[in-house]
């Protein structure tokens, strides 16, 4: 008699070679699941044996319809997540409407839960200058009110996953905030930030606060919001509150370069900010400092993890120890 196979299923991964997606997927794979991944990029060597590898991105209709087959949960994290891109167009591709591709057909095709990866910086305009902290059920500010054409496109997406999940769709949304530890490919912002830091530190800074979190902690959040969310439910996966000196201040042991010393106003960093970015439309090379990020901090914004706690029992990890995991790695692929 052939025993029962008692592993939990197949799981789908968009955007599971990505920095939180990798490690969502090591998630996977050591709780038992059969592990899918919709992704262009190839996934990581030490878990391509393990994963099924589907190589398209979630602008193909098709290789979606084929991913989402017979998928139990569905965790959507592919998306552009640079604040600069040589065609904006790809934002709205991607991220929006890849989004509707991805969540429709992963309902159509009777997934058990569907987590999708949104971002707080949709949570509050980048002129709003409010001391409270943001929350799952602040109100969606409108879509002008954002910084640039990142946060745009995601909340599009945004409202996506909320007009399906208030249509049935069993959909959880997660927020990560800035997410910090060894792994990150593909060098995004918060990782690029860090290697700035460690190896050409500018001369000087803009004053900013930032929320921090453990990357870990944030796979083991979706996987807790697929397992403990409700349909419907959104939840913050936020950390700690680390100003850019602290940042300096806490790498400063490792760094190759002092930390700047100095602060430069918002007004300047913006008007540079501006020029950089529209000199990067002409030589479609990344500008230093995009004038989507350097609106980002703004104004200090903290955020309320409460929630998550709470209704998923999630942790947030240790935020110094994530930073120094991810300095010691930057440090070694520079070695390497």
């Amino acid at each position: 008699m052939t025993a029962p196979d008692r592993r939990p299923g197949l799981a789908l991964v968009t955007g599971g070679s990505g920095f939180i997606g990798s490690l969502l997927c090591r998630d996977l794979l050591a709780a038992g699941w059969q592990v899918r991944v919709l992704d262009p990029q190839a996934p990581e060597r030490d878990q391509a044996g393990q994963l099924e590898w589907v190589q398209a991105s979630v602008t193909d209709a098709a290789a979606v319809a084929q991913a989402v087959a017979g998928a139990r949960r569905v965790f959507h994290l592919a998306a552009l997540s640079h604040l600069w891109v040589p065609d904006p167009a790809a934002y709205e591709a991607v991220n929006a409407q890849g989004t509707e591709t991805v969540l429709g057909a992963a309902a159509a095709a009777g997934a058990e839960a569907i987590v999708h990866t949104s971002t707080e910086v949709i949570l509050r305009g980048w002129r709003d200058p409010s001391p409270e902290p943001v929350r799952e059920d602040d109100p969606l500010p409108e879509a002008e009110a954002l910084a640039g054409p990142y946060c745009r496109s995601k909340w599009r997406a945004e409202r996506t996953a909320r007009r399906l999940a208030a249509d049935g769709a069993p959909v959880r949304i997660v927020y990560p905030t800035v997410p910090v530890g060894p792994g990150d490919r593909w060098r995004t912002p918060p990782s690029a930030m860090l290697a700035q830091i460690l190896f050409a530190p500018p001369p000087a800074s803009l004053a900013s606060l930032f929320n921090l979190v453990d990357v870990d902690a944030v796979a083991q959040g979706h996987l807790l919001a697929a397992e403990r969310g409700v349909p419907g439910g959104r939840y913050l996966l936020g950390g700690e509150h680390w100003t850019y000196d602290q940042i300096a201040a806490h790498l400063a042991p490792l760094a190759r370069a002092p930390a700047p010393r100095r602060h430069i106003p918002y007004a300047l960093a913006a008007g540079f900010a501006r020029l950089d970015t529209g000199l990067a439309s002409v030589t479609k090379k990344p500008p230093q400092a995009p004038i989507e990020g350097v609106r980002l901090v703004r104004h200090p914004t903290r955020i309320d993890n409460a929630l998550a706690r709470r209704a998923l029992g999630w942790a947030p990890g240790d935020t110094g120890a994530a930073l120094t995991r991810a300095a010691q790695w930057l440090l070694e692929q520079a070695a390497a």
